[in-house]
């Protein structure tokens, strides 16, 4: 497995804010031309969505985004709720009710798609894990930016190729191996992940 890059300082972070300041729109980027452009559905999110998550967000994303070979690349994710997660898992996977995160691949030099992230699921998810919210959005989000650049957990091996990156890339940044102690009904819902 490839070494995980040094982490870009909190210094080659930057974030703008909406022109509405009750807005939950916002755009990171970091040194590497890492950009992501971020858009939040109703109040559930904004307790989460603090000036260090979005530094971490843009950290964590800029480690896997370098580890894949990616630069100057945009990525939009849209933090929302159950029911608009389960509707678009219905039209796009022909599967029935919400999930935690659904990634979508672009097919552009310059974009590399779009992430959706269900709240009421992930902060389920993060209860019954006995996790922190915030730790398990960052997973969420590593695991659909992944997606994105190809990675995928239908079989075994490649199962074992993404999981092995994600604990490395969150063990980087302090967060503990996601996948560790869940029973097997529980690893069969984080890996329904897509």
């Amino acid at each position: 497995m490839k070494p995980i890059p040094t982490p870009p300082q909190v210094d080659d972070f930057s974030a703008d804010a909406a022109e509405d300041p009750d807005s939950l729109a916002f755009i990171l980027s970091n040194d590497h031309g890492i950009t992501i452009d971020a858009c939040a559905e109703g109040g559930l999110w904004q307790a989460l969505l603090t000036a260090e998550f979005q530094s971490r967000m843009i950290t964590i994303i800029g480690a896997a985004m370098a580890h894949e070979g990616h630069a100057d690349i945009e990525i939009a994710i849209r933090f929302t709720t159950a029911e608009e997660l389960a509707t678009l898992n219905e039209t796009h996977r022909q599967k029935t009710g919400p999930t935690d995160v659904l990634s979508f691949p672009a097919d552009d030099d310059d974009f590399l798609g779009d992430i959706a992230l269900a709240y009421e699921v992930m902060e389920s998810q993060a209860k019954e894990m006995g996790i922190s919210l915030a730790d398990h959005c960052l997973h969420l989000l590593l695991h659909g930016v992944l997606h994105l650049s190809g990675h995928d957990h239908i079989d075994d091996d490649e199962a074992a190729v993404m999981e092995g990156l994600e604990i490395q890339i969150l063990g980087q940044f302090g967060i503990a191996n996601p996948y560790d102690g869940l029973a097997n009904d529980g690893l069969a819902n984080i890996k329904d992940m897509s």
